[in-house]
């Protein structure tokens, strides 16, 4: 029998017990603040890629060191003017493209003089302007499969590194070709002023194929022409003064819009413009309107 003292203990303790507050669940644990997306790297260099068909080529241009050159391949991809050009020569320490005849003795028609800056090296991946002599250098580019250290003479002028497709350039072979260059520019990047500024040239002319009857028609056989001539030498042809007879004046236009059209240059750097000619539908004379 419990004695009535310790009977009244453990009935106080019970109670006690009994109206306390129930424990307060576990605060559940703040979830992780997800990782904060890594922000892309601000582009330093323009970046050159070359998509050829073996793959991807990608170069980092210098145009610190070579301003002058660099600015010309710039504007050279801009244009569109490696697109399609073969690699034309493959050599176990190189590979060259770049000449639009193929065989190492094109170019853009005109030059771009040397830059040379001695920290630059001929290593493997040093990608470099192929020239016929001291400040001859146009739109052909070397990139090194080797290191080359018996060309750090000043003679060439090297403009960039690859810094992906190493393993395109050791694989590019004969027949092998640039499907199209582009250049992505760091913001607020201004390439430098180089080469020549002349007005948009036209070349592959076509004379109009006239009726048979023409000798016989009253008609201006001088019209004049408007050509809108774009960056990559698309062209808009009109005529702001026609022959007087409409069938004429389409095959005139038929004519002119087959014309292969080189863009403006200004410092040589394409821009777009417009043309204006007198031509005579005859002859093929071309006179320029101001």
């Amino acid at each position: 029998m419990i004695p009535a003292v310790w009977a009244a203990s453990l009935w106080l303790a019970a109670a006690v017990q009994a109206a306390q507050p129930p424990a307060a669940p576990p605060t559940p644990a703040k979830p992780a603040k997800p990782a904060a997306a890594a922000k892309p790297k601000k582009l330093e260099r323009p970046v050159a890629t070359f998509v050829t068909t073996k793959g991807t080529i990608k170069v980092e241009l210098f145009p610190i060191d070579a301003p002058r050159n660099v600015a010309n391949l710039i504007a050279l991809a801009q244009r569109k003017f490696y697109d399609s050009l073969a690699f034309h020569r493959i050599e176990d320490w190189v590979a060259q493209g770049g000449d639009p005849n193929g065989d190492g003795t094109g170019g853009p028609g005109y030059t771009v003089e040397n830059e040379r800056n001695r920290a630059l090296k001929h290593v493997r991946g040093a990608v470099g302007m192929a020239n016929s002599g001291r400040d001859t250098a146009g739109s052909q580019f070397y990139i090194l499969k080797k290191d080359a250290p018996g060309l750090d003479n000043g003679s060439y002028t090297l403009i960039g590194m690859v810094i992906s497709g190493m393993d395109i350039v050791d694989g590019l072979g004969a027949g092998d070709r640039i499907v199209n260059a582009t250049v992505e520019l760091p913001s607020g990047f201004k390439p430098a002023p180089f080469g020549p500024t002349r007005a948009a040239e036209a070349s592959h002319l076509f004379l109009p194929d006239l009726p048979d009857d023409i000798a016989q028609r009253t008609l201006a056989v001088v019209v004049r022409a408007t050509v809108k001539v774009g960056v990559d030498g698309t062209a808009e042809v009109a005529l702001a003064k026609g022959t007087g007879h409409a069938d004429i004046d389409d095959r005139v236009l038929e004519a002119l819009r087959k014309w292969k059209w080189s863009p403006a240059l200004r410092f040589g750097q394409a821009v777009a413009s417009e043309e204006r000619f007198d031509y005579d539908i005859v002859t093929g004379g071309r006179t320029r309107v101001p």
